[in-house]
């Protein structure tokens, strides 16, 4: 039976873990945007991230985009500054990310992310859940 632990949740977001498998989901729950909302999951995920590090944790993540909306380039700013500021512990405490989109959703809203922030471990864009565990065991961090 799989332990979900749920981090935060908001009106448009929910961050949560699968203790037994260290992965830690953001889903994107509603398209639309919340500058609150999205402050406040920040905040959330690189609290997580500078838990993981100081008990030498290593995660998984999946960031489920099935219900992603458009968002201001403020939104991506933020983003990419929380990101970078967490890079060293994601070369240690993060084994890979995927991201998790429709067949026919279009990765096209996160172009600005993968046009400004370089990933300094693998990640995936994947059409379901088997294709990311496929991907996971093939890109563990030791």
């Amino acid at each position: 039976m799989t332990s979900y632990i749920s981090i935060i949740k908001l009106n448009t977001v929910h961050l949560y873990l699968d203790k037994e498998k260290s992965i830690i989901y953001l889903d994107i729950i509603k398209n639309i945007y919340s500058k609150n909302d999205s402050v406040n999951l920040l905040l959330y995920f690189k609290n997580f991230w500078l838990l993981a590090n100081e008990q030498k944790k290593k995660y998984y993540i999946i960031i489920k985009l099935k219900n992603i909306g458009i968002y201001p380039l403020e939104f991506y700013q933020n983003l990419i500054t929380n990101l970078n500021s967490l890079n060293e512990i994601f070369k240690t405490n993060l084994n890979s990310c995927a991201f998790l989109v429709d067949e026919n959703n279009s990765i096209n809203m996160l172009k600005p992310l993968f046009n400004i922030y370089k990933f300094v471990r693998p990640f995936k864009v994947c059409n379901s859940y088997e294709e990311i565990m496929s991907f996971f065991k093939q890109n563990y961090l030791n």
